[in-house]
């Protein structure tokens, strides 16, 4: 919805903006989902490598005759990198969270499919009055859906995210609070 220095665009009808804003949530789902590939392959690549290293490096140093330092130090500094970054975990963790949007999408989609059923009925009945108001709700609770589910992915990699970085303090975990999103509703808006 396109906006104003003075506030939104209330123009047009709330069928279209409900319909405009789930299109927007999906596409920040996809978006999002493609992102957490993403960044799960590379860590793939990287694990693959680090992994490959160590492996093939602990055969090298039990049969060929070289230098096992060095290779001592190669195989060391593999384990250490993959370690101190939790490339690892952490592409598991990207990769929990692309599964997890992609089962949202489709389940948000299958759910919208199926009811936009009643829409279309409504419709050919001659009611466009509760077509509108269906797709309407419907639209509304499958964008509600999709950007509560992503928001849920989000806390999720956050505080992993939060765990990696933690686990590279050498003291005691910090002990300090962390802030927390706020848990009522915008000003203006009834909770449902």
């Amino acid at each position: 919805m396109t906006s104003t220095p003075s506030g939104p665009n209330l123009k047009g009808s709330a069928a279209e903006a409900a319909q405009k804003f789930l299109e927007e949530a999906m596409n920040d789902a996809k978006a999002d989902k493609t992102k957490y590939e993403r960044k799960s392959n590379v860590r793939y690549y990287i694990a693959v490598v680090l992994k490959g290293i160590a492996l093939f490096g602990g055969l090298a140093v039990a049969t060929l005759k070289g230098n096992q330092v060095v290779l001592g130090i190669i195989i060391s500094v593999a384990v250490a990198i993959d370690q101190l970054f939790s490339n690892h975990k952490r592409m598991m963790t990207e990769t929990a969270a692309a599964d997890a949007i992609d089962r949202t999408i489709r389940k948000v989609e299958n759910n919208y499919n199926d009811q936009v059923l009643d829409v279309i009925n409504a419709n050919e009945a001659n009611d466009p009055a509760k077509a509108r108001t269906l797709l309407i709700d419907l639209a509304r609770m499958s964008a509600k859906t999709m950007r509560d589910e992503l928001d849920r992915v989000k806390i999720a990699v956050a505080n992993a995210n939060l765990e990696f970085l933690s686990s590279l303090n050498l003291d005691q975990p910090a002990k300090t609070a962390l802030p927390e999103a706020a848990t009522t509703p915008a000003p203006g808006r009834k909770p449902r």
